[in-house]
Parts: structure tokens; sequence; C-alpha cells
């Protein structure tokens, strides 16, 4: 269990933590769309089937015409059509989709004549003007579209957001593999928080590297798709764990590293949008990058180091202090909180530093003597269990504080609210009491009540024998 604890505790856990924000991220906005539409769609099958059943096939026999299956489906396909033109879809790529021909079927039927009617030409570049237009309209209130970077459209603002979708469930599920991998890696050489920078620095840089060189490329001519993910940030982290000072670097960690990059590049090439083969191809200089990183940086962020001599610093404060003058103030902090009635936190360091004084040398029975007066005070109301009270008693009986020891036992008596324990500890204050001589009334009528709780077991023959009977 503390293993779990001390993992959970880790970098390396936050950064799991992070890959499965990311996945519940794209889930949501990538796909809530899908399923709310194929919920959605499954509530109109519903609608229909039980108007099937309660009135659609009664009509369809009314009129001499048995309702057989194929006749069913085909009046299940004309309802859902109609239920589709009614509610336009929920899903963007979809709608966009359809918008587009909406938006044709509405020029060619009117749209040419009102501009010419206006003495605008109604061509082609205009076309793409007022399409594009007509559907910002619908994508601006989409977080899908508010998040990613469409190259054509966005500002550069949007490649601080853009990263945290994805352009396929592939392409995340390499980000996740090689993120994890490469910080597992690089841990090693760097720590987390080196490493976490330049995985960040990666992102924004890789960002802008793309939104400034797509412009000179073949691949320009897709700058309407909207760009997501982190290829090329991981291109870099991957290249930066390949690479490195060769004591520091596993063959098989090149070689994973080198396999997860073609995967990507290959993902991006065949299974992403078109956009995405100027990313297959920019990967390969960042890997490049990332490996010459690798090889020439040092470790530079060392949290432990400063952890270190901060540690060093506090030990050596703290072998100047005389512990036995600090056990004590913290005592005198604890009864300072009882008399402001702040005895929970007094509680704490009483049953953290009492007990301290027992295990001294020398025994300053004074000081013990001293604090027991003061925590046994009765109008104080501590939370300390019974028991607690009573293994102090028996460490002041050990050390010959006879009448110390009494009264930490009575007090547990006092405050000890299971009946076999507090008779065990009635049993140790009279003992004491009688073999010492103090007050010998009091420790009868204690060994009596002893008795009277239960007169039958190897505890009560004990007293029957004190009390010679």
């Amino acid at each position: 269990m503390n293993r779990i604890f001390a993992f959970c505790k880790s970098p390396f856990a936050l950064c799991i933590l992070l890959v499965l924000a990311l996945g519940a991220l794209n889930l949501k906005i990538q796909y809530g769309p899908v399923m709310a539409e194929n919920s959605r769609h499954e509530k109109a099958e519903k609608a229909f089937n039980q108007f099937w059943e309660t009135e659609g096939a009664e009509n369809f026999r009314k009129v001499g015409v048995e309702p057989t299956e194929k006749i069913y489906q085909e009046e299940l396909a004309d309802y859902m059509k109609k239920f589709e033109a009614n509610n336009p879809t929920l899903i963007p790529e979809k709608r966009i989709a359809q918008m587009k021909e909406e938006f044709r079927e509405w020029w060619e039927r009117a749209g040419k004549k009102s501009y010419a009617a206006n003495e605008i030409a109604p061509d082609e570049n205009l076309y793409q003007k007022e399409l594009k237009r007509y559907i910002h309209g619908y994508t601006k209130d989409i977080a899908f579209y508010q998040l990613v970077y469409i190259p054509e459209t966005s500002s550069v603002a949007a490649l601080f957001t853009s990263w945290f979708l994805f352009p396929g469930v592939a392409s995340f599920l390499l980000f996740a593999l090689a993120f994890l991998f490469a910080m597992k890696m690089l841990e090693k050489r760097w720590g987390y928080a080196q490493t976490l920078l330049f995985f960040v620095v990666g992102i924004f840089f890789s960002g802008f590297i793309f939104a400034g060189t797509l412009s000179l490329t073949y691949f320009v001519r897709y700058a309407e798709t909207p760009f997501t993910g982190m290829s090329l940030s991981i291109a870099l982290l991957l290249g930066m764990a390949a690479f490195g000072p060769k004591r520091e670097v596993p063959k098989a960690a090149s070689f994973i590293a080198i396999f997860i990059l073609a995967l990507d590049v290959f993902v991006n090439w065949n299974a992403n949008p078109d956009l995405y083969g100027w990313v297959s191809i920019l990967e390969i200089p960042f890997f490049a990058l990332g490996a010459l990183l690798g090889k020439k940086v040092p470790k530079i962020i060392d949290l432990h180091k400063k952890s270190n001599k901060k540690n060093s610093k506090a030990e050596e404060s703290v072998v100047k202090v005389d512990p036995r003058k600090v056990l004590r103030n913290e005592l005198k902090d604890a009864i300072d909180l009882a008399n402001k009635a702040e005895y929970d936190h007094a509680s704490q360091i009483f049953a953290q530093k009492f007990g301290q004084l027992f295990r001294e040398n020398p025994l300053d029975a004074e000081t013990i003597e001293k604090v027991a007066d003061a925590m046994l005070y009765p109008h104080f109301f501590f939370t300390i269990p019974g028991i607690q009270w009573m293994a102090w008693g028996s460490e002041a009986e050990k050390k010959g504080l006879s009448q110390i020891a009494v009264n930490l036992f009575e007090k547990g008596v006092s405050v000890e609210k299971d009946p076999k324990i507090r008779r065990r500890g009635l049993f140790y204050a009279g003992d004491l009491r009688l073999r010492m001589h103090l007050d010998e009334e009091k420790a009868k009528s204690e060994l009596e009540e002893v008795l009277q709780l239960d007169s039958t077991d190897i505890l009560a023959n004990e007293v029957h024998k004190l009390l010679g009977k």
C-alpha cells in the first residue's frame, strides 16, 4: 500500500494523469457529438417503434395491407429521413458538409442573382468568401473549433490551445506511448522538471515553426484543415531520449524511440488529413534537433541538489540546538495551548513528546513532575485516550516516580471507556499504592472496584491476594 501511495505522489504519476486528462478532453470534445447523435437516433427509433406498435401497423391493417418487416423498414427509413431533415446533425464535420451543400444550392438558386442585382460580380472568390463566413457563424460556437489552429483563418494565438486535441485515436495512443516512454528515459538523465520544460517549449516552438513554414510548401492548399496534436514536440522528445551520453542511453531505448517516431510519421502521412503530410516531414528534423540536444545539453535543473543543500543546512541548525531544550519548549507550548482551550492541538503535542522525558539520561524528575501536574489539571479536557495515560504511568513506575505513576494510572481510568482496560488501570493504581504506601485506603477502594467489575478471572485472584481475602 505504501508503494502505491508513493507512486501516486511521484512525478511520473502526474505524467500519466496528464495523458488521461487529455484523453478525457478529446473524448468529450471530439466524440461527445457522435455519442449524442447516436443517442438521439436511438430515441427517435424508439419513438417510432412505440408509434408502430400502437398505431402504425394497425393503420396498414385497416386498409387491408399486412404490415410486413419490409414495410416497417421503409416507414422507419422515411421517418428517420424526415427527422434528420428537421434536426440537423450534431457532428460538426457532417454539419459543415451539409451546410456547404445548402449554401451551394442557395447560391445557384438565389445567391448569384442577389449579388448581381446589387452590381456585384458573383465570382468564385466571392462564393468562397461568403461560404467561409456562413460556416464560421456555426463553428465559432463549437468547442473543437474554438481550440484548434486552422492555418487559413486562425490567429497564431490558437497554437496555444491546438495541442490539447489530436487528429485521431492512433495519434493520441502514439502520443501517450511516446510521452510516457520519453519521460521515463529522460528522467534518469535530466529529471522530470528539465524534461517537462523542454517538452512545453517544444510544443509552442514546433507550432510556430509549422505555421511559419506551411505557406512555403505544397501542403498550403490544405490550410482550411484544423491542425492539432503534439507530433513535432514528441519527435523532439524522442530524439532526446534516443541519443545522449553513451552510458546513459540503453540501445533498446534508441531503437524504441526511432520505432515510435516511424509509426507516428506513418500515421500522419497515411491516416490523418492531408495537412499532416507536412507534419510528418517536419518530424524528421525535429527528431534530429532532439538528438542534438540530447547529446549536448547537460542536466541544468537539479531539484535534488537544492533540496539536499536545504536539508544539510537544516541539519546543521538542528545540531546546534539542544534537543532537551527543544523538547521542553514544545511541552511548554502545549501547556500554553491548553490554557487557550486548544485541546486538540495540545493533545497531539503531548502524545508525541511527553513520553520522551522518560527516555532521557539522566532523568529529569522535576520536569516530569511539573509537566504531569500541568497535564493533570482537572479543568483541561484533552483528547488523549486512557490507554495512553496508563502507558505513561507504566513508564513513570519503571523510573521510580511512584506518585506520578499513580496519578497517570488514575487519569487513564477516569477517561477510558473500555471496561476491561479501565479495570486493568484500577488494578495498577491500587497495587502501586499498596506497595508504596500511598494512601492505602484509596488503594483498597480501587482494588474493591476491580472485584466489583469482575471477581472470577486471574486479575481478581491477584486482587484477593493483595487484600488478604
